[in-house]
C-alpha cells in the first residue's frame, strides 16, 4: 500500500444496537427507499454514467441475479425483510 500510495479509509455506521433500532424504526414507521432507476448486471456502466451525470432521483440498482424473474427486491415493500 505504501509503494502504490494507496490510501485505505474505514468508517463505522454505529454499533450493533445502533443498527438493529435503525432496523426497527425502518420497520416500524415503514420507510422505503426511492429507487429512480435499476439495471441488469449488463448495464453496470450505464447505471454508473447516471449517478456521474447525477440525473437520478433516489437509488440506482444494479440488479444481481440469477436469471429468475422475480421482481420481488426491485422495489421493497415496507413487509420486506431486510
Amino acid at each position: 500500500m505504501f509503494l502504490k500510495n494507496i490510501e485505505l479509509r474505514g468508517t463505522s455506521m454505529g454499533s450493533p444496537r445502533e443498527f438493529q433500532a435503525m432496523l426497527q424504526l425502518v420497520t416500524e414507521a415503514r420507510i422505503v427507499p426511492v429507487v429512480s432507476e435499476i439495471h441488469p448486471m449488463e448495464e453496470t456502466l450505464r447505471a454508473f454514467d447516471s449517478l456521474q451525470r447525477s440525473s437520478q432521483f433516489g437509488k440506482v440498482v444494479i440488479r444481481v441475479s440469477t436469471g429468475s424473474s422475480d421482481d420481488s427486491m426491485a422495489r421493497p415493500t415496507p413487509s420486506s425483510k431486510l
